[in-house]
């Protein structure tokens, strides 16, 4: 599917329950172009970063930029500890020196992005995605299937998702990315998000989206569009 505009929006729903998130959205072409050396810069920078951190892995759910997700996990309902965002996931990991590392470079970026600005981030393909993405409040109807598995679950009432009009492409807000919108290898055109469900967490959500830029443009990739959805801006129109 071609796409020249990409529609994104915010749910009622989700904003009562989630006055002040933000959504950050950037959209690029040619992520192809991402090297693996790129990438490891990006890898060594965020390896700084932990390095800084004096956190006791032990602790880290202590941290303040860790229990925003663990409470906002809480409130649709869910087990924090079993269902955790994916910075909690990829910053636990990182901690114990074990940085993310997969066939995909731009997977591999992003993830090391949202470590370096303790920030929880993901991607989709452009051309895999169908009509509106929207977040949102999981409806009756909802399944979802993860990536790596073959079988379809239902989706919790009052759970946060990611969705566009044929499926949900992010199960528990950022917590796990869909089979059939993931990133791949030729994967030229995608959209990124930042998410931030805080006022204290917004300025990590745009260093995401900024870092992430940075980054895109050494490789020689376009950052075709900007955006942020939030209370104020529930919807926008991104070129794409």
């Amino acid at each position: 599917m071609s796409h020249s505009c990409l529609a994104l929006s915010l749910e009622d729903r989700f904003l009562q329950q989630y006055p002040h998130a933000s959504i950050h959205a950037l959209v690029a072409d040619g992520v192809d172009r991402l090297s693996d050396s790129v990438v490891e810069q990006w890898k060594v920078r965020a390896q700084q970063e932990v390095g800084s951190w004096r956190i006791n892995p032990q602790r880290l759910v202590e941290e303040p930029w860790i229990q925003e997700w663990r409470t906002a996990i809480r409130q649709m309902g869910l087990n924090a500890a079993k269902k955790r965002s994916s910075v909690e996931q990829l910053c636990k990991r990182a901690l114990a020196g074990d940085f993310i590392s997969t066939r995909i470079p731009a997977v591999n970026l992003y993830c090391h992005i949202s470590v370096t600005a303790r920030a929880p981030m993901g991607g989709y393909a452009l051309d895999r995605l169908s009509g509106e993405v929207q977040v949102r409040m999981a409806r009756p109807e909802d399944a979802f299937i993860g990536l790596g598995e073959r079988t379809a679950i239902a989706v919790p009432t009052g759970t946060v998702v990611y969705a566009d009009a044929r499926a949900v492409t992010c199960f528990a807000w950022n917590h796990r990315d869909s089979a059939h919108t993931c990133l791949e290898s030729a994967t030229r055109r995608a959209v990124f998000f930042a998410d931030s469900c805080l006022p204290e967490s917004r300025c990590r959500a745009k260093q995401a989206m900024d870092l992430l830029e940075e980054a895109l443009r050494e490789a020689g990739a376009v950052v075709v569009s900007r955006g942020v959805l939030d209370g104020s801006t529930t919807k926008l129109a991104l070129d794409a």
